[in-house]
């Protein structure tokens, strides 16, 4: 009986299956049957695209028996070759456009694609198929990355080298990963071997980004080995490959990368000398000499005690006091007494400047010589210094012994030797505030400034001449309020 039912099921199973095959052939063989073709290679798809491009493609299409095409219906997909090959045609990955013709922004990350183009006639269900592969490619790769907030919000922007404008980068890139507010700094780190990254701050968090991508791929936190509390990042550097640093809430953290294996992360507050943890630290740390071979290679100011320290050597790091002043010492590393406003390395190696000020607003420029045994070059008060008491900006010169500072919508060139202005201010226009100048070591002949006139951020490329003056090269609009930038090349 068994056997009976088991035949039988078999046969239902043979002539269901016989039926279908019949049916389909004689739709297919059917001469009224209405055959649509779908060829988008004939559209000349580019093999390669730029990100946030916008990519269009008009298909041919074509049919047997239908002049119109009221009949027909479209989905576009996008697959990686990966998820294709191990998926079937009509597995969709992700569904872009219903529309007959493409119209897409590549908000992709980089890599390999594939479109595809699904056609079905409505009247019988039939569909037909086009695709092709795209490589998306960097856009990204060079310009001046804006870090700006607008509409309470923060979002990164870049100025290629050709003039063009991405906008929103960052919240098109990572639309779940939205940055905290307010913004702090934005760091762009980018040597031969070893690092190369760019990290976001914000008063209390951060992310670090894929170089490349512009991917977020941590939180600032998963870079320590425990995050400090409260967790308040307020300036980050790297120094060479081999250092990397944090001030948070005022106490300095430290990573040590080497030849070494192992996870490298940031350790916890490191102790100052004789005060312990009883210290504040300035949020500048200046690279003084050669990491390894010293004397100083790092210098870091105390704001409570009003002193500077430095780091013993790049793989041992401890923070040490610097040794007593001589007799003639241009000041005393040890006894400064003076509020830190700005620290910054200055033209040549190992020079740094360090603006200063006392309790009645008397403004100081102090020169360290990192790679000298004794490192106080020389001190100077400002007394030439118009507005500076108003600062909002500050840079250093890449080729000279000079700084600009900016107060509302003027800039001034400080001869550091003199102590005298040089030139005419630059005046940008009235209403705006400068929120933030930049110099590259890429190009020392053009300073970047940006400016705020409480509705839109604006950015100017000013040319610098040989003895550092400035003149107005090109200028853009439509920022938010730009809180920082960088060169990424």
């Amino acid at each position: 009986m068994k056997r009976f039912y088991g035949l039988c099921l078999f046969g239902l199973f043979i002539w269901l299956f016989s039926s279908c095959e019949m049916e389909n052939d004689n739709i297919y063989d059917n001469p009224n049957f209405n055959e649509v073709q779908v060829n988008v290679e004939e559209t000349e798809a580019p093999s390669t695209i730029l990100q946030f491009e916008t990519l269009e493609i008009t298909p041919s299409i074509s049919q047997s028996q239908q002049s119109g095409e009221s009949n027909l219906s479209y989905e576009w997909t996008l697959r990686t070759d990966e998820q294709y090959l191990n998926a079937p045609i009509d597995s969709v990955v992700a569904t872009i456009s219903k529309e007959r013709d493409l119209q897409y922004d590549i908000n992709l990350i980089t890599g390999d694609w594939k479109f595809v183009l699904r056609v079905t006639d409505e009247n019988t269900g039939v569909t037909a198929t086009g695709q092709f592969f795209i490589t998306v490619q960097n856009q990204f790769s060079e310009g001046w990355l804006l870090l700006e907030e607008k509409n309470e919000m923060g979002d990164l922007s870049i100025i290629l080298p050709n003039g063009n404008i991405f906008r929103d980068i960052y919240s098109s890139i990572n639309p779940d990963a939205p940055l905290d507010t307010p913004l702090r700094q934005l760091v762009v780190t980018n040597f031969s071997y070893g690092v190369d990254e760019i990290v976001i701050l914000s008063e209390s968090g951060g992310v670090r980004l894929d170089y490349n991508e512009l991917l977020k791929i941590f939180d600032l936190q998963d870079l320590f080995w425990e995050a400090p509390v409260p967790f308040n990042p307020e300036y980050h550097v790297w120094h060479d490959a081999i250092n990397g640093w944090i001030i948070n809430n005022g106490k300095v953290h430290l990573q040590v990368r080497g030849g070494f294996p192992g996870d490298k992360k940031y350790g916890a507050a490191m102790a100052f000398p004789t005060v312990g943890d009883a210290y504040h630290a300035a949020p500048f740390v200046a690279q003084g000499s050669d990491p390894y071979s010293g004397p100083y290679p790092a210098i870091i100011y105390d704001e409570q005690g009003q002193y500077f320290v430095y780091l013993s050597t790049a793989l041992s790091p401890t923070l040490k006091n610097f040794p007593p002043a001589p007799d003639g010492a241009a000041f005393d590393m040890n006894n400064v007494g003076l509020d830190m406003v700005y620290m910054e390395t200055g033209n040549t190696d190992y020079l740094i400047n360090a603006i200063m000020k006392d309790d009645s607003d008397e403004y100081f420029m102090l020169q360290i010589q990192g790679d000298q045994a004794e490192p106080a070059r020389s001190y100077r008060v400002m007394n030439e210094a118009p507005e500076i008491a108003n600062h909002n900006a500050f840079e250093t010169s890449k080729t000279l012994d000079r700084f600009y500072y900016s107060a509302g919508n003027t800039i001034y060139l400080y001869d550091i030797p003199s102590g005298l202005i040089i030139g005419n201010p630059f005046l940008l226009p009235e209403g705006e505030s400068i929120t933030a100048m930049e110099i590259s070591y890429l190009d020392p002949t053009v300073m970047v400034v940006t400016t705020w006139d409480n509705s839109e951020g604006r950015v100017y490329k000013l040319a610098l001449s040989g003895t550092g003056e400035m003149s107005l090269s090109s200028e853009y609009e439509g920022f938010g309020r730009i809180i920082d930038l960088a060169f990424k090349d």
